[in-house]
């Protein structure tokens, strides 16, 4: 797969996982992780993270917003948490959306919340279990 471009697995009525993400090793290991966790559900990629609040913002017009975001966070990104709070500050339905984060640099508790799990890069079983509690979590809130 091209780096460069982006990907969709299906166009059904579920929401999709949407996976963020530019690193082809991170991108072909949380696909495989997010097709274990549930091999029905939609995946689309976004590679340039620049793109995902434009896709958020018309997801939500076009009531599509996805299931669960896996945001890979590169050690290069100046701002590696930005998307993750902006996310947070947007009304629901994007901002009640279950994050999963890969990274391998860790984080601090300011950069914690109840919704957003951090998993290591290196561990398929770990991002799967990961993607499963996310979706899980998400359809929890949905029934309150």
């Amino acid at each position: 797969m091209n780096a460069g471009s982006s990907y969709c697995a299906d166009v059904s009525l579920e929401p999709p996982i949407l996976i963020v993400a530019a690193d082809e090793q991170v991108i072909r290991t949380v696909l495989a992780a997010c097709e274990q966790a549930d091999p029905q559900r939609p995946i689309m990629l976004l590679p340039q993270a620049h793109k995902v609040r434009t896709y958020l913002r018309d997801s939500v017009a076009t009531g599509r917003c996805p299931a669960t975001v896996v945001v890979s966070i590169d050690p290069e990104y100046v701002q590696p948490w930005a998307l993750v709070h902006w996310i947070r500050e947007q009304p629901a339905p994007v901002g009640k959306v279950s994050l999963v984060v890969v990274s391998a640099s860790g984080y601090t508790d300011a950069e914690r919340d109840d919704d957003l799990l951090l998993v290591r890069p290196d561990s398929l079983e770990d991002l799967s279990h990961a993607v499963v509690d996310a979706l899980t979590r998400r359809k929890q809130h949905s029934l309150h």
